[in-house]
């Protein structure tokens, strides 16, 4: 440090405010402007780096400190030098050698040129040109007519990318991101917070929040692209994100996301981590014809700017809340924290964010980071009814719409059509897809195939693949349209490859037929891909097809999916899983274990499954494996009685008959061995209306024979046994030999 009134030197480790005096000479170490010469932005620099050296700049505050001391009238000056350090361009002029001059004021220009004012930098830049004595050409360092210069919180420029394709959106991305990276500034605090306490952004704002869409759109607009394109000209950042949430919404326009992606596009260089956080989010997923969906690419922009997100969130920008706490309540591209995700989004509510509170309603419905409350979230949606909010609308069609919420609102179908039409009409996809649900199936209105295709078609324009799905039915079933199995396909082609499950197994009735689009692998391809999206249609079916006659035998990969589908709970893939435990030829892949079959086969007849419960009759009955157990074939063939009096299993029930009745058979056998004759025979009277095979007639003939549970009639028996060899049975055959001989 140096005195600059009597020349002493020394060195200190203290704070420039707790040393103020000479210790030499007593002087003040800052030299009052007696003889009122003209104090400007170079001189005040040169003479703070004359007196504690050039490294001073790097001290941010204590530089302030010393500025303020020198130049006490400088205030706005001051704030301008605050805000150039911000930007880390104090680097670039210490210990700079001269062939990087030029170069280093022109990064230094590039750093400042998003936050200032092109006459703002060259006062920056000229003042420590001179103070520092590099001979370049001049800048007007002598300005001192402060009202000609813009600070970031008034003017900042105007920044527009242009895009034609994903590939070129991406370069653009990418390129942007990488100057972001480097620069090492994410969040222009600072500017945040001028833009957001600018009076005409809070008024766009409130007209916002009571849904003046029009007013909010037309302010947005102008805070974002000033008529007269003058570069010093502010642009809002937070403006500009809150015009492209209104085209990504459809909030007083109809949905355009191509619209918002330019937007937030354009605001890429601005440091604002809540653009970058909506950016990763076009590539999540994915904006048709603009940005292709990309997982790994969303996950590596979002870590960009999450730890400012949150910064930003932290700082009471709705927002930011909403959009971390979203991401937060469902892991999206982060680490899954329900609790905090959910304080978040509260707190965006109270910031008067509207989807936030279709959120939290959402949270308090599904208990997601909060005690479930159902009702708390329903009327949550309630109080929103008066909102034109698509997304409100959106939600309180479904309150009205969906059988879950039953409980708690009266269905009320012309209501659900209602909030969905509204929505629908201001572009909201799934909106779309429900109505054309309502008018397919009839739902509040008669069948209207026409109305519901139109409304199909305009979803699936949108990429709702449940709707392309529905053309595809619409075309497979004739359904207001001639049958035609090449649209069909086409429809369900694309929806499948945009991964929906039904269309994916409806593919596979083209590629197992003997029509033209028979193709067995991409068959099997199709009804993997539904099954590992946990369809338990398709996981049934592609087990069965590893144990059939298709070319893909593999009895490890039947086994696997047969009890994917079961531990779904699905009560047939849980009766077949149970019956390979004791019938399935392959010991290797599945060993015979009895009691695991038993395990699986109550679980089927839990699920009302009436093959399960005859193939545990046929279990308990044979005495293979486990004990005879007459008490649960009895108790099973009575849920099998209640049924019959349901038409529903009525058809079923006597398609299994025949094996109904050979359980009724061994169970008579099993209580003649235990000598209960009486009980024997009333079980082989059961059993003979229905048997096919003799073998009740036989067992009844030797009950009369013997005498056993039934009085003894040699003429009764003889019958018996005769009707049981006309039937083929050997046994009665012998028997009744011994009645002719």
């Amino acid at each position: 440090m140096k005195c600059l009134n009597c020349g002493s030197e020394w060195n200190t480790n203290s704070s420039y405010p707790q040393l103020k005096s000479c210790p030499f000479c007593g002087k003040p170490l800052s030299v009052p402007n007696d003889n009122k010469e003209e104090i400007t932005v170079s001189k005040t620099i040169k003479g703070i780096i004359d007196q504690f050296g050039l490294d001073i700049i790097l001290q941010k505050n204590k530089f302030l400190s010393i500025f303020g001391d020198y130049a006490p009238r400088l205030k706005k000056e001051k704030k301008m030098i605050s805000i150039a350090l911000d930007e880390n361009i104090a680097d670039l002029f210490v210990n700079c050698e001269i062939e990087e001059r030029e170069a280093n004021i022109q990064k230094a220009r590039r750093a400042m040129n998003l936050i200032m004012s092109e006459s703002a930098i060259d006062l920056v830049i000229s003042s420590f040109i001179d103070a520092l004595g590099w001979d370049i050409g001049k800048l007007d360092s002598d300005c001192t007519n402060m009202d000609d210069i813009v600070l970031s919180e008034e003017k900042i420029d105007t920044v527009n990318y242009e895009f034609e394709t994903s590939e070129e959106l991406f370069h653009i991305v990418q390129d942007s991101l990488t100057k972001i990276e480097k620069s090492g500034i994410i969040f222009n605090q600072q500017r945040f917070e001028s833009e957001r306490n600018d009076k005409r952004f809070q008024n766009a704002c409130d007209e916002l929040n009571r849904e003046n869409y029009g007013t909010a759109l037309k302010i947005f607009n102008e805070l974002l692209y000033p008529e007269t394109r003058n570069p010093n000209k502010i642009v809002n950042t937070l403006a500009g994100i809150k015009l492209a949430q209104m085209y990504f919404w459809g909030e007083g326009v109809e949905v355009d996301k191509k619209k918002s992606v330019q937007i937030m596009v354009s605001l890429i260089d601005c440091r604002n981590p809540l653009v970058i956080a909506w950016i990763s989010e076009y590539y999540r997923i994915a904006i048709t014809n603009v940005s292709v969906k990309s997982p790994e690419f969303s996950k590596i922009i979002y870590d960009i700017c999450s730890n400012e997100l949150k910064l930003m969130a932290d700082l009471g920008d709705p927002d930011a809340q909403y959009f971390l706490g979203f991401n937060l309540i469902y892991g999206l591209n982060c680490n899954k924290n329900e609790s905090e995700g959910f304080r978040y989004i509260k707190s965006s509510v109270e910031n008067k964010n509207i989807h936030a509170s279709v959120t939290l309603a959402s949270c308090y419905i599904e208990g997601i980071g909060t005690s479930k409350d159902v009702a708390k979230g329903i009327h949550i949606l309630l109080n929103l009814e008066g909102s034109s909010c698509p997304q409100v609308q959106y939600k309180l069609g479904l309150i009205y719409y969906l059988d879950k919420y039953q409980d708690y609102v009266h269905r009320d179908y012309s209501k659900a059509l209602k909030y969905f039409l509204s929505a629908a009409t201001c572009g909201h996809v799934s909106a779309k897809d429900y109505v054309g649900d309502m008018y397919y199936y009839g739902y509040g209105v008669k069948v209207n195939y026409d109305i519901a295709k139109q409304w199909y078609e305009l979803a699936a324009a949108g990429e709702n693949t449940h709707a392309t799905a529905q053309l595809g039915m619409i075309y497979y079933c004739g359904n207001g349209v001639p049958e035609d199995e090449d649209s069909a396909f086409h429809y369900f082609k694309i929806a499948a490859d945009k991964g929906n499950t039904y269309s994916q197994y409806m593919l596979h009735l083209f590629y197992f037929s003997d029509g033209k689009y028979k193709n067995y692998e991409l068959g099997r391809q199709y009804l993997e891909k539904a099954a590992k999206q946990g369809d338990v249609d398709s996981q049934k079916l592609l087990a069965r097809m590893y144990v059939s006659d298709f070319g893909f035998s593999d009895d490890s990969k039947f086994v696997y999916w047969i009890r994917k589908a079961a531990e779904q709970g699905d009560g047939e893939a849980e009766r077949i899983l149970g019956e390979a435990y004791i019938k399935f030829d392959n010991n290797k892949v599945l060993p015979t274990d009895y009691n695991k079959a038993i395990v699986w086969l109550d679980r089927a007849v839990m699920h009302n499954n009436i093959e399960a419960m005859v193939c545990l009759m046929e279990v308990y009955s044979e005495g293979f494996g486990v004990p005879v157990n007459a008490v649960k074939v009895n108790n099973l063939v009575n849920e099998i009685t209640a049924k019959m009096k349901d038409n529903e299993y009525t058809e079923e029930i006597l398609g299994m008959i025949d094996r109904i009745t050979k359980v009724a058979i061994n169970i008579g056998k099993y209580y003649y061995e235990l000598g209960k004759f009486e009980v024997s025979f009333s079980h082989f009277e059961q059993a003979y209306d229905a048997d096919k095979t003799g073998e009740a007639a036989r067992w009844l003939g030797v009950c009369y024979k013997n005498g056993f549970g039934v009085k003894k009639n040699k003429k009764k028996a003889k019958e018996y046994f005769k009707e049981a060899a006309n039937k083929g049975d050997s046994i009665a055959n012998n028997e009744l030999k011994k009645f002719i001989f």
